[in-house]
């Protein structure tokens, strides 16, 4: 069985207007192309319908919005840009783009425009490590002592009967 062939809307547009321009007959396009004469004919009268021309509409709409998206990508990239020339120190910058680098930027790319190397991005400090241990070190004394006021205030109030 022989399989369904597909035809561009290139070709067609192409077989059209070669035949409406007169520089081809139908004979010739069918046989040089090896097409049915209706094919072609359908093709013609698909064209001057004006139809092939809603595919390049959708093909300049979907690049539209691929450019849209591009452009506001790079500007965010630019209001990074900005906000990095007020900055001046790498921890400065790193703090920065831990605020302020917008979903559309990867960490590589803000990096990137920051000028860092990506592992600052990632890279706590000596001294936040310090800061979070401590705060956790006074979080559990806070529920140690709480929890240990709390039992003694129930052994209390707890008594036995007789």
């Amino acid at each position: 069985m022989a399989r369904h062939r597909s035809f561009s809307s290139e070709l067609k547009r192409e077989l059209a207007k070669e035949f409406l321009d007169g520089r081809a007959g139908l004979h010739e396009l069918a046989r040089r192309h090896s097409l049915s004469r209706n094919l072609i004919r359908l093709w013609i009268r698909t064209y001057e319908a004006g139809e092939f021309t809603a595919v390049y509409i959708a093909q300049y709409e979907r690049k539209i919005a691929e450019l849209e998206c591009k452009v506001g990508q790079l500007t965010m990239e630019v209001d990074l840009l900005k906000k990095r020339g007020a900055v001046g120190t790498p921890a400065q910058r790193t703090e920065l783009l831990h605020r302020e680098r917008p979903e559309a930027v990867s960490v590589a790319r803000g990096c990137r425009i920051m000028k860092l190397p990506r592992s600052t991005y990632y890279h706590r400090s000596r001294r936040r490590a310090e800061e979070k241990r401590f705060c956790a070190t006074a979080l559990r004394r806070c529920v140690s002592s709480s929890h240990a006021t709390a039992s003694a205030a129930s052994l209390v109030s707890f008594t036995p009967r007789a």
